[in-house]
């Protein structure tokens, strides 16, 4: 009757997620110290407390949703210490799909110069470990809507011939049976509206292959859309 209840992992990532989820721009400071508990707690004998996958997930997640303007490039090196760590052997700490999401998706909210670059690395990472079974989960399409948007506001002046590829790759891997990867009406929205913007000549010629492409994938165009292209064709 006098046994003390000893916390595990799960007890700790749990913490973590109420955190991440309820108060997501104070988060990390708190995961942090919360983690930092966890590895003094093994450094004392309780291995039940070692950090696995899921609770490097949610510190990932936790820079992502920061209001930290650094927050991302520490994440990279954290996923990338995670990544080094399952393969020398570490099963506990193989990536998910949540992983790599939260890595695309924080990478894609980041005033970073090099956000956009990073979050359609991190996609495509993604889709290359999940082709070699070393990943169980694809990513779905609002990954791949998360990453244009991230060359959308980059300022590149070839942000439109950088979401055609992304749109090139989404195909892709709708055809190779994603079912969650299948061009929908906000990818096309996200495209046109980049194209719109971008300072590329001859702009009516690839409005023309995405009113194909949305036909093709049954998206009917709102009034959006129709905005979007009549600029589009008329520059």
């Amino acid at each position: 009757s006098g046994r003390k209840v000893q916390p595990n992992v799960r007890t700790f990532n749990s913490l973590l997620n109420i955190w991440v989820k309820h108060r997501p721009t104070a988060a990390l400071p708190e995961c942090k110290r919360l983690i930092g508990v966890m590895l003094d707690l093994v450094a004392k004998g309780n291995a039940s407390v070692q950090p696995d996958a899921f609770t490097y997930n949610i510190l990932i997640h936790a820079h992502g949703v920061s209001q930290d303007d650094n927050a991302m490039p520490q994440a990279e090196l954290i996923f990338q210490e995670m990544y080094r760590r399952f393969k020398d052997g570490d099963g506990r700490l193989k990536p998910t799909e949540h992983t790599y999401g939260s890595l695309v998706h924080g990478w894609s909210k980041c005033p970073h110069p090099d956000a956009a670059l990073k979050a359609e690395e991190g996609l495509r990472w993604w889709i290359e470990r999940a082709n070699s079974g070393e990943v169980d989960g694809r990513p779905k399409v609002y990954s791949f809507v998360a990453a244009m948007k991230a060359h959308a506001t980059s300022g590149n002046p070839q942000a439109a011939y950088k979401v055609d590829a992304l749109l090139h790759l989404l195909m892709q891997e709708y055809k190779n049976g994603n079912e969650e990867a299948r061009p929908n009406n906000n990818v096309f929205t996200t495209i046109l509206q980049v194209l719109e913007k971008s300072p590329i000549p001859n702009k009516s010629e690839p409005a023309g292959r995405i009113i194909h492409l949305m036909k093709q994938y049954n998206v009917k165009p709102d009034q959006a859309k129709i905005e979007l292209l009549k600029k589009c064709c008329s520059s």
